[in-house]
């Protein structure tokens, strides 16, 4: 089933060792009270996490206690047509360094959880000397390549008109320009399909103009995907959360956190 995304007990303390690693990675900064950890979370179809991996720039001293911490979650199983399945989520958490006992104890302050395949996309987006929104649509396999594009709808803006023939050769531009992105190839294991669909809003300015960034209109305007059947085109509500700029998957679960952690130690 398709639709969009938007995207256990919690260890009481940690060890002496643990925290003297965590003092001594705030130690390397003396200023920095709060740091960002990414990586992924692969979760169980009961909601348990089979394993976590941190990116390589977090610092090595923080890597085991996270990794640790995160293992003990729990999430409410992620359901497919009804089916508990196991996915993989893009994770980004936000910890703030509490003095504790001569150094520091780490508190999470954010805990968000996306598609794990739109995790550090390398997007090519071509440059157009023009005022005009756009809404485009990718089509990625299983490696990540893009292997087809269209451009879903183009609106000028500030009384600019742009004949049929500017209109396509800017939507051409915008498709050579986007096919040569890069995602990060699917894990099938982990429910990601290996024909996949993603939608990109893009917004063209120029300098010194203010145009509002208006996302709406390219939901309820935009054609359809050509390469998806009438069931699995996408279907938006008014409140749908979106950024220009921010790739968005058709297929995208709703990952909830049962443990309680925000606010909480590691």
């Amino acid at each position: 089933m398709r639709r969009f995304d938007r995207i256990s007990r919690v260890m009481g303390g940690l060890c002496a060792c643990a925290l003297l690693a965590v003092g001594l990675a705030f130690a390397q900064a003396p200023e920095k009270r709060t740091v960002q950890v990414a990586g992924d979370l692969y979760l169980a179809a009961d909601g348990t996490v089979d394993r976590v991996t941190v990116d390589e720039q977090t610092p090595a001293q923080l890597k085991p206690i996270v990794e640790a911490a995160v293992k003990q979650w729990r999430f409410e199983p992620v359901l497919r047509d009804g089916v508990p399945t196991p996915v993989r989520q893009a994770m980004v958490l936000d910890l703030d360094g509490v003095p504790a006992d001569g150094g520091f104890k780490l508190r999470v302050t954010r805990a968000d959880f996306k598609p794990a395949r739109l995790h550090y996309a390398n997007l090519v987006v071509p440059q157009l000397n023009t005022r005009m929104d756009v809404l485009a649509a990718l089509r990625v396999d299983a490696e990540g390549n893009v292997v087809d594009v269209a451009v879903l709808y183009m609106r000028s803006l500030g009384g600019i008109h742009h004949s049929a023939l500017d209109r396509k050769q800017m939507s051409d531009a915008i498709a050579k320009g986007l096919r040569k992105s890069k995602f990060r190839p699917a894990d099938l294991a982990y429910g990601e399909e290996a024909d996949d669909t993603v939608l990109l809003p893009l917004d063209y300015r120029l300098a010194g103009t203010d145009d509002p960034v208006e996302l709406r209109s390219r939901m309820r305007e935009m054609k359809p995907v050509p390469w998806l059947d009438a069931s699995e085109q996408p279907n938006f509500s008014d409140d749908m959360p979106m950024a220009p700029g921010e790739a968005m998957a058709l297929q995208s679960d709703d990952v909830k956190l049962r443990s309680d952690v925000v606010g909480k130690m590691l």
